[in-house]
């Protein structure tokens, strides 16, 4: 069960995010399938203007589940994983600050995206 993916009841709510743990990790660079903390770099999946799809980061291994179980991620057209470290990511079109965000923000990796 991914960490930010919400239950209740045993009864896991696929399309939705749970916030304050998607705020967790990105506030504390830790994966979002997991919840672990991530090393230095961690992965994203991309589309082609360099918008993070899930606005979160992931470990290799949690990458490659996600990639192969999510509906989402799988719809996802011209999508691609990237190796990034935090100074490479911007919440809502500003770096990302190292304080946390109060809300959960609109992660992209500009220099993914199309030029």
């Amino acid at each position: 069960m991914p960490y930010v993916t919400p239950v209740t009841a045993g009864h896991p709510w696929w399309r939705l995010t749970h916030g304050p743990r998607l705020l967790h990790c990105q506030n504390d660079w830790c994966c979002q399938v997991c919840g672990q903390g991530l090393e230095a770099s961690g992965w994203v999946v991309v589309d082609p203007r360099g918008m993070v799809q899930t606005d979160a980061a992931m470990h290799e291994r949690c990458l490659r589940l996600a990639t192969a179980a999510c509906p989402h991620l799988l719809a996802v057209a011209a999508q691609r994983a990237a190796q990034v470290r935090r100074a490479d990511i911007h919440g809502d079109g500003r770096p990302l600050r190292d304080s946390g965000a109060l809300t959960r923000e609109q992660w992209t990796v500009p220099r993914l995206g199309a030029a």
